[in-house]
């Protein structure tokens, strides 16, 4: 018999418990639910009216499902969760929910949520229909199980009458935010796969650049383990994070990298994965942010290497950059002097060159309105700079900081190489 799962728990504490910063928190809760129930595949559909907006937000997956038999317990009983007490899923995975909150973060999106499950029982493939309306939210509504004669298990949420605008997940920026947020799980679950309109979620779709490291790490009361971190460049706008991931990819906590990072137009996040974490999302120490030490160390220890990452970067391009001047024939130095400059002495000529390029890339870097200048104005500016750093190089080095402005690396590179000039 069709019957009603009642919950009770006051309509404010239901409402707060579906509140999400960003849609595609909530998005992310019923991905999780569907890798959960060792999904091979999960699909997310945005399913867009005749103006464009979204007016339907689909979730399918080919899981285990949900046993009818099951559907009171998850549903009925808030802030306890079958996942807690198992941890592994019936496929060896990791399992992502503890709380036994995930599904209401669904009504954070809309009013009217549906979940078609399909699951095998005795009887053989069975399928019901559990749905909830926030409106009036003192339970859900439980479908009598049916039948199948074919098919395959699996569970298919659709979240309808819309509160949130999910118009900016559409295309590339939605792609973008969930490679985000399941690129570690995906990396090592090579047998997962996550769609969003027909399109696979892949990092590697949106990355510019990656780079993995693995740094033995010691903790402030003299443990040690392995911390590796994955840095990723993207090629869209992103927001800036530090992730922490446990072992299994599972995303657990997040931080900023904090005003000390300065990577002008760079849209990185990076990954951290450590057993130190499993541990700290055990004991819920991630939850006070780095005011635990263990948590604050290893987000500086993130910070060191990828100020090395974006400094590396930034050599990268000033490189890309000497040599589109060079290609365009509006570098003043002759390329000859390239020999000199790996000798055991660098000639005269050749530590100018250095002084002028440096000087240079400070220059084109501060000077935004230069990107839309003539081949022919570059070229007359690289060769004043060029002249002065030959013959005035002190004189170089204190206009360009008094006129455009230097961080401290770049003051004390130019100082360097005006010094090696002869310049004060």
């Amino acid at each position: 018999m069709p019957h009603h799962i009642p919950i009770s728990v006051r309509q404010d504490h239901l409402e707060q418990l579906s509140q999400v910063t960003r849609p595609v928190d909530a998005i992310a809760e019923l991905v999780w639910n569907g890798f959960d129930a060792d999904a091979s595949a999960v699909h997310v559909e945005l399913r867009q009216n005749a103006l464009g907006g979204v007016e339907e937000i689909v979730v399918s997956d080919n899981g285990t499902g949900i046993f009818p038999g099951h559907a009171s317990a998850l549903f009925g009983n808030l802030g306890e969760s079958w996942k807690r007490e198992r941890g592994i899923s019936s496929g060896g995975r990791q399992l992502h929910g503890r709380k036994g909150r995930g599904r209401f973060k669904a009504f954070g999106l809309g009013t009217l949520v549906e979940w078609q499950s399909r699951c095998l029982g005795g009887q053989g493939l069975l399928e019901h229909t559990i749905r909830g309306d926030m409106s009036r939210m003192d339970g859900f509504h439980v479908t009598e199980p049916v039948v199948l004669a074919e098919g395959q298990s699996g569970t298919r949420v659709s979240v309808r009458a819309l509160s949130r605008d999910c118009g900016n997940l559409i295309g590339e920026r939605g792609l973008l935010a969930l490679a985000q947020l399941f690129g570690p799980f995906l990396a090592v679950n090579p047998n997962a796969e996550l769609w969003l309109d027909g399109e696979r979620v892949s990092p590697a779709l949106v990355q510019l650049r990656c780079e993995d490291l693995d740094r033995v790490f010691t903790t402030p009361d003299g443990r040690v383990s392995t911390l590796s971190l994955r840095i990723v460049e993207w090629a869209v706008e992103a927001e800036r994070h530090l992730h922490f991931c446990d072992t299994n990819g599972f995303l657990r906590h997040s931080v900023r990298p904090g005003s000390s990072i300065r990577a002008k137009n760079c849209n990185f996040t990076v990954y951290l994965r450590s057993p130190l974490i499993d541990t700290l999302a055990a004991e819920n120490r991630l939850a006070v942010d780095e005011l635990d030490p263990v948590v604050g160390a290893m987000a500086d220890e993130a910070r060191v290497a990828l100020r090395s990452f974006l400094q590396a970067r930034e050599d990268g391009r000033e490189g890309e950059t000497v040599a589109r001047w060079q290609a365009e024939g509006i570098h003043p130095f002759e390329a000859a002097v390239e020999e000199s400059r790996v000798s055991a002495a660098p000639s005269s000529s050749a530590q100018a060159r250095e002084l002028f390029e440096q000087a240079a890339l400070q220059v084109t870097r501060r000077w935004a309105g230069l990107g839309e200048a003539s081949n022919a104005e570059r070229k007359f500016l690289l060769g004043l700079l060029a002249c002065a750093a030959q013959a005035r190089p002190g004189e170089l080095t204190a206009l360009i900081d008094d006129t455009l402005g230097l961080d401290k690396r770049g003051r004390e590179r130019l100082q360097r190489l005006a010094a090696s000039r002869g310049g004060s």
